[in-house]
């Protein structure tokens, strides 16, 4: 799909582009990498503050907390690199994040929420989204070695597409429980799961 919008300049261009379509798999799989702390800074506040009375800097201080596991994530992603191949830790880090998303769904369906909750599941989630990120920003870029500059502006552009449709959503569902962030989540990792490996012929 992102190479309609390309405009190949040579025959060497579009050989090449064409033949990266044929023989690699388009990941779209940035969805929920791109979307879950968005959503999560788009609704947490009035769980936090609203129904759990945290204060403003409390919930400040969870913000940060999760966006450590998420800089975790990135961090453990250095050092597995080396030895497991991208598509695996996209594909692992995508089924870890439904047990993640999973667990914070049953949680607030059977317990009472509270901020463990709350925090622990998307602190996971947060920390496997950070571990698949980069490894699908490289992979979709290298869709196109001889065009990435524009490969890059117009997944730029996809991202934003997605969040805004994922935010819209988050800003019109309940706050007063954690169910309505976990049923977002999961339908962020089953549209990463259906887009991972799309089917195409070439």
């Amino acid at each position: 799909m992102l190479c309609l919008f390309f405009s190949v300049d040579s025959a060497e261009s579009a050989k090449a582009v064409e033949g990266n379509l044929c023989t690699k798999p388009q990941l779209n799989s940035w969805i929920i990498p791109a979307s879950s702390l968005v959503i999560f800074n788009i609704i947490a506040p009035f769980l936090i503050q609203d129904t759990l009375h945290y204060s403003a800097i409390g919930y400040g201080h969870i913000a940060l907390f999760l966006g450590f596991g998420y800089f975790l994530g990135g961090l453990v992603n250095l050092g597995v690199i080396h030895w497991v191949s991208a598509q695996k830790i996209i594909l692992f880090s995508l089924v870890a994040a439904i047990g993640a998303t999973v667990i914070l769904l049953l949680t607030g369906m059977l317990v009472e929420t509270n901020i463990y909750t709350l925090v622990a599941p998307v602190f996971f989630l947060f920390f496997f989204c950070g571990l698949m990120y980069p490894n699908i920003m490289t992979m979709n870029l290298s869709l196109f070695p001889a065009l990435a500059g524009t490969a890059s502006a117009i997944l730029g552009f996809w991202i934003s597409v997605d969040v805004f449709v994922f935010t819209t959503i988050a800003s019109l569902v309940g706050r007063e429980t954690e169910i309505s962030l976990a049923f977002l989540y999961l339908a962020m990792c089953g549209a990463c799961i259906a887009l991972f490996y799309p089917v195409r012929k070439c």
